[in-house]
């Protein structure tokens, strides 16, 4: 019996150190270094992507716009508003495919005559100025503004032209250039060019 015990102990010791011996051999895990993650770019990057997204136009029940908005063909249903009895609202939509409201553009203060209008840096109702402003929606369609942009992003070159206004068949037509930005509301703006725009209404 001692004999066995001996044969035992003499085999399972060197198992022992054999076993500790790769134990001690397994590689250190170093930690995941922790990546700082730079927000303005993130949430700028966010941004520009929601505001450069293509929506549908719509029904042209009333008339058309159409645009390069930051590069890519942009098309909208248009119709016109009364701001008082010498000035009109011309406004611009597009929808998802739900049938939600996306983005609401406009022009404010659109005098009722042909002619070439600039654009006021200060967002002032009574300047006489013509105003564009644009707003895009949130995901559901409702009453809620993810990005809302105004004419801050002042360019001497900006205008809306009325190329034409028919008082009999009660049409207008005009072209525009428009720079907006929303660096009122957020530290990180972005930007939104509507060029080489062109409409037709019914008012």
């Amino acid at each position: 019996m001692k004999k066995v015990f001996l044969f035992l102990a003499a085999f399972a010791l060197p198992l022992f150190f054999i076993n500790c011996k790769k134990e001690e051999a397994h590689p250190i895990v170093e930690p995941t270094p922790i990546v700082e993650i730079d927000t303005v770019a993130y949430w700028k990057k966010i941004k520009t992507a929601e505001i450069e997204e293509i929506f549908l136009p719509g029904e042209f029940w009333n008339g058309w716009i159409k645009a390069q908005k930051n590069g890519k063909d942009w098309n909208a249903s248009t119709g016109v508003l009364l701001w008082d009895l010498d000035h009109f609202y011309i406004t611009a939509t597009t929808f998802s495919q739900e049938a939600y409201i996306r983005e609401d553009f406009f022009f404010a203060k659109v005098p009722k005559k042909i002619g070439l209008y600039r654009f006021n840096k200060n967002l002032n109702d009574l300047d006489g100025f013509v105003t564009p402003s644009y707003a895009r929606r949130g995901s559901d369609g409702d009453v809620t503004l993810v990005l809302l942009f105004h004419n801050t992003d002042y360019v001497e070159t900006d205008f809306l032209e009325l190329t034409k206004l028919d008082t009999v068949n009660r049409i207008i037509t005009g072209r525009f250039d428009v720079h907006l930005t929303d660096s009122l509301i957020f530290p990180f703006p972005v930007y939104l060019h509507l060029a080489n725009g062109t409409f037709e209404t019914k008012y």
